[in-house]
């Protein structure tokens, strides 16, 4: 067994969980000004949910900082803030429901991300299965003027649009290079 199919941990490997095909979500009601709304949020289920012989896995790069994070979605409080108490109640709601927003834009992001990465780490297995380079500088060059055209239509920054593809460029090139350092490896000693 190798990093690929689960099996290897270490500070650069990729790490099997199970990863639902649609997240699940649970209703919860955001207060906003004028009333409360129902708003749905993806969760986890409780527990420890990681099993690195899963067939459909969430990919990552652990560290053991990392590992010592809580498992469960119910340790997160999002009421959470250095500012409670010190400004009035209906701007502490309407800030809260802001945030409650942010907090699911900032776990849809996760999900597509571990999505991203599960099919970077078939690119990366299937160019070590055939001898071909980690980074694709032709590639990249055209996904970065590419993702700066969205920004712009987005009204994103640009700038921070690079930014962003670029460390997760840097992340891919990494982990292309550990599959193809694995695959040479277990090629060696078949």
């Amino acid at each position: 067994m190798n990093k690929h199919d689960g099996g290897k941990r270490t500070a650069r490997c990729w790490v099997a969980r199970p990863f639902p095909e649609r997240p699940p979500t649970r209703e919860r009601y955001a207060p906003q000004r004028g009333g409360r709304t129902l708003t749905s949020r993806p969760v986890r289920p409780a527990g420890n949910t990681r099993d690195d012989t899963a067939p459909h896995h969430r990919l990552g790069c652990m560290t053991e900082q990392n590992n010592a994070l809580p498992d469960d979605a119910d340790s997160f409080n999002p009421a959470a803030s250095s500012l409670a108490g010190q400004v009035d109640r209906a701007v502490m709601e309407e800030l809260l429901s802001i945030r409650s927003s942010i907090d699911n834009i900032d776990a849809t992001l996760v999900f597509l991300l571990a999505e991203r990465f599960k099919a970077t780490q078939k690119v990366g297995i299937l160019k070590a299965t055939h001898k071909l380079p980690a980074g694709d500088p032709g590639r990249e060059s055209a996904q970065i003027a590419r993702l700066r055209r969205l920004a712009e239509d987005a009204h994103l920054d640009p700038a921070f649009a690079e930014k962003f593809l670029n460390f997760i460029i840097s992340e891919v090139i990494r982990h292309h290079e550990a599959i193809a350092e694995d695959h040479q490896t277990s090629s060696q000693q078949a």
